[in-house]
């Protein structure tokens, strides 16, 4: 990855903590089957299409502290836990 598009990104989250955690979300989503807002090869993995999709602009962060971004992201954990949980 060439390093304009890293800073870009860097720009774009704010942190390397933040665009870590939106790659990782991002791929959570892919993997579970949401549509890939990128046209990607089918060898190609997970996480190298989420960082294309935040690279380009389709992927970004909500800003904090919207109750609708709260909502979401218990939403989102509450399907991450019956998903990892099942015995």
């Amino acid at each position: 990855m060439e390093r304009r598009e890293r800073e870009k990104m860097l720009l774009a989250t704010g942190s390397i903590y933040k665009l870590c955690n939106l790659a990782a979300m991002r791929a959570l989503e892919l993997n579970s089957g949401m549509k890939k807002l990128v046209d990607a090869d089918p060898s190609e993995k997970i996480t190298t299409i989420a960082i294309r999709e935040i690279s380009e602009g389709k992927v970004t962060l909500k800003k904090e502290g919207s109750a609708s971004t709260k909502k979401e992201v218990k939403k989102a954990a509450k399907k991450t836990v019956k998903k990892t949980v099942k015995v």
